[in-house]
């Protein structure tokens, strides 16, 4: 089957030289394709400097609780309880309890004392002031203190919006606070 003279020159002409709505709409397809990209990269940085914007503690809690950042060699202020991590060495069991969606309040004043509210729940002291002590740890790590709050002592790591009170060496509890 061969084809007529008219209509391999026909074909000649359009790999030269492609017809003009062609070209048009392979311009737009090209130009609406970068702008989508433009669009996703745009919401891609907004998002990343949404999420560096927002102080995320501790993952993976029922409730988001926004800190703030405060110095990392005191513990004066407002903190929120978010988690209380459990091990028990007598029957091997480690639990967790997330209590990010209630309001366990520590706060703490520049005279000694903690008031303590919204406790009297599961590992957490009742209601209450009691006195507390922050101390620098002679031992382990360098950024560690050690806090008493009545009667209870807890290794202490402060950072900008967390704190942590980590008591699973004496077979006790890991408190998370976050700074509010």
């Amino acid at each position: 089957m061969e084809m007529n003279k008219l209509t391999k020159r026909k074909l000649e002409l359009f790999a030269l030289e492609p017809p003009k709505y062609l070209v048009k709409w392979r311009s737009r397809s090209c130009t609406s394709t970068l702008t989508g990209f433009r669009l996703i990269a745009l919401l891609l940085v907004l998002c990343s400097l949404s999420v560096s914007c927002q102080n995320v503690e501790f993952p993976g809690l029922e409730c988001r609780v926004k800190s703030i950042d405060g110095p990392i060699d005191n513990v004066g202020g407002t903190w929120q309880l978010v988690r209380v991590k459990t091990s028990n060495m007598e029957n091997g069991r480690a639990g967790e309890i997330d209590y990010s969606c209630k309001d366990i309040l520590y706060s703490f004043s520049t005279d000694g004392t903690v008031e303590v509210l919204g406790g009297g729940v599961e590992y957490v002291p009742d209601t209450g002031t009691y006195d507390y002590e922050l101390t620098l740890t002679p031992f382990g790590r360098p950024d560690g203190y050690t806090l008493k709050i009545g009667s209870r002592t807890w290794a202490c790591f402060i950072e900008p919006g967390n704190m942590t009170l980590d008591a699973s060496g004496l077979d006790g509890e890991i408190f998370e606070l976050v700074r509010i």
